[in-house]
């Protein structure tokens, strides 16, 4: 491969050219639609009108609700797409793409780092980052992540892991002629850069293990000043022993938060194993449609069946060599340690799902970095050909693949359809389809998909709940159906789909569009569901079931049952916003004592309230002021 004298320009166009073919392979994603996360962290923003201030600003970035640091910085980036909700989707993903694009651009010049700390010329590290990142950008697994706009998350924690390691590589290589400066930028990549990472997913606290996959594997020879083990053991090992005592926690206390799972700690850990090394052929065979929806994942009971038992063994032995062989084969073992370092958390002892693909988004870096050097070093030999046939028709197959399942994410209701295909086992998978059947085509048409639905998961109440629905916006409720439909209420599993149909089927009765259950029937549905075990163990679903039960009670005018159920919902989980409704009520009602101790104990919530939350002090005066023109 031969490089012209201007060596900037040859590395711009070589960026512009990688951009470009990243930007054509996802542009028929474009038009796609909000997926399942979206929706619950995106909301957020109704509860704040426009966000236009700094109260509404701080209000929706510091009160997120996925994950213990809240992710403020991944928040913040949504409000460059829009300040409002509901939004269109448009704007989410092509940002998404961009990002994806600059992470693209940071491996390229962090893959020539690596590159030449190892020896390798400028030349040949312009090849190996030129292949790596070419084929990270277009690799069939990013779709899941670059498409669903909620995972921005990860890709804004990789860019912030990525700038911090490249920062990190920066004053590694100025250590033997400027220690001191050099120091400075490898404690700003981890601390900075770390920090914005964890605070965009909590992933970004795995920034001290990449950095230490490197350090291990290609930096192992490389010069280390005298002060490197006073610099390294609190910058580098101590947050790494952190991490370790956090999962060790999380291992001890796994009861609780595995209580509501279908598989247990114990299945999940010996499931991870199978996952990792499906994740390994993923990477290499990219034959599968990428996915949300792996509900259907048929989980292991026990270690000792082969499939297990043999994942268990080949992991195991993957890390064990890589430990062993580190020092003889550094490409490799870091293409393995990487792998394996950034599915520390998400692929082992934490209440997560089974399987996701977007966990393999930064992951996925390691094993194309090995691939890529390799076959740089394979273009100096005399297989220099088949060398550049085999990775043109890689980068064809990889290209045509990503865009044309991009193509389908593109179009929803093809997206939902080939999912249902592709997963009969999936229950997310049959569920999407059937709701973008019955949103899409009506009652009628959705009848037949609803009824399949049934008969391969009887016991689903989400559907139960659509069918009924259904059923009675065609006046087809039969009694018996009625009377078996609120006895499955009461016993079966309460799934993610409840609360969403159940919300639609008390609109449509609300509006007439459901006359053979009405306001009354709802309220005998949400009295069912409040009688099942799974409700009376969850204060969340009890709480919005009794919110539900208000919605209804003022529909038809009966306030002092809606107060009830909102003494309810507070009592279990009390919030300002419970705490001003009824005040709004008992104010209609000229209870002006009874709403002054309403909005007393909403003043009393918000000054409890976090320190970035918000203050709704201004909403409460409010109040004040129009029960005193009440009184007056």
């Amino acid at each position: 491969m031969q490089i012209s004298a201007n060596t900037h320009v040859v590395k711009a166009l070589i960026i512009v050219a990688l951009a470009a073919l990243a930007a054509i392979v996802f542009q028929p994603g474009t038009s796609g639609s909000f997926q399942l996360d979206d929706y619950d962290n995106l909301k957020e923003m109704q509860r704040y009108g426009d966000i236009d201030n700094a109260n509404s600003f701080k209000g929706f970035v510091f009160g997120g609700i996925s994950g213990p640091t809240g992710r403020p910085v991944s928040l913040a980036s949504f409000l460059v797409d829009t300040q409002s909700w509901p939004a269109e989707p448009y704007s989410f993903i092509r940002t998404n793409i961009i990002i994806h694009i600059l992470n693209g651009i940071i491996i390229f010049f962090l893959i020539q780092k690596l590159s030449q700390l190892l020896g390798t010329t400028k030349r040949h590290a312009l090849t190996v980052g030129t292949i790596a990142t070419g084929l990270w950008l277009i690799h069939p697994l990013q779709t899941s992540t670059v498409l669903y706009v909620i995972q921005r998350m990860t890709e804004l924690s990789s860019m912030f892991i990525l700038l911090g390691t490249l920062c990190y590589l920066h004053g590694r290589m100025r250590l033997n002629s400027e220690a001191g400066p050099g120091y400075v930028w490898m404690s700003v990549g981890i601390v900075i850069f770390g920090l914005l990472a964890t605070l965009s997913k909590e992933n970004g606290i795995l920034l001290p293990v990449y950095i230490a996959v490197i350090e291990f594997t290609l930096l192992r020879n490389v010069y280390k000043p005298a002060h490197w083990k006073h610099w390294s053991i609190p910058m580098l090992w101590l947050p790494i022993i952190v991490i370790f005592l956090y999962m060790a926690n999380s291992a001890l206390n796994h009861e609780s938060s595995f209580a509501h799972r279908d598989f247990t700690f114990y299945e999940r850990i010996i499931n991870q194993p199978i996952i990792l090394m499906d994740y390994i052929r993923r990477i290499f065979i990219p034959t599968t449609f990428p996915t949300l929806n792996y509900d259907d994942f048929v989980v292991a009971k026990s270690l000792w069946q082969p499939v297990p038992l043999f994942a268990a063994i080949s992991v195991s032995a993957m890390i064990i060599g890589s430990l062993v062989f580190a020092k003889r084969q550094p490409v490799i073992c870091f293409a393995i340690l990487w792998f394996f370092g950034g599915h520390l958390l998400e692929s082992s002892v934490l209440n997560l799902e089974m399987y996701f693909e977007h966990r393999n988004y930064l992951p996925l870096l390691g094993p194309l970095f090995a691939v890529a050097f390799y076959a740089n070093r394979l273009l100096a030999t005399d297989k220099k050909r088949p060398t550049l046939i085999a990775l043109s028709l890689v980068t064809v197959i990889f290209s045509a693949t990503t865009w044309s399942n991009n193509n389908v994410w593109g179009d929803h209701q093809a997206l939902a359809k080939t999912w249902a295909e592709n997963q009969p086992g999936s229950m997310r998978a049959q569920m999407t389809h059937t709701l973008e059947i019955f949103k899409t085509k009506g009652e009628k048409e959705a009848t037949a998909a609803i009824v399949s639905f049934k008969e391969k998961f009887p016991d689903v109440l989400g559907i139960e709940i659509l069918h009924t629905e259904v059923m009675c916006m065609k006046g087809q409720l039969t009694n018996n159906a009625a009377r078996a439909f609120l006895t499955k209420l009461t016993t079966s599993p309460v799934d993610i789909h409840v609360q969403g149909n159940l919300a639609h089927l008390i609109d449509s009765s609300i509006n007439n569009h459901c006359q053979q259950i009405g306001p009354k029937g709802m309220l005998a549905i949400i009295q069912a569901l409040l009688s099942n075990p799974a409700t009376k163990s969850d204060n969340v679903l009890y709480s919005n079931l009794q919110t539900l039960k208000y919605r209804i009670h003022i529909a038809i005018n009966e306030t002092v049952p809606a107060l009830k159920a909102l003494d309810e919902a507070f009592r279990v989980t009390p919030t300002i916003d419970i705490a001003l409704k009824q005040a709004r009520i008992l104010t209609r009602m000229n209870q002006t004592s009874a709403a002054n101790s309403q909005l007393n104990k909403a003043e009393a919530l918000n000054r409890l309230r976090g320190r970035f939350v918000p203050s709704r002090l201004e909403e409460i005066n409010d109040m004040r002021e129009e029960l005193k023109k009440r009184q007056g």
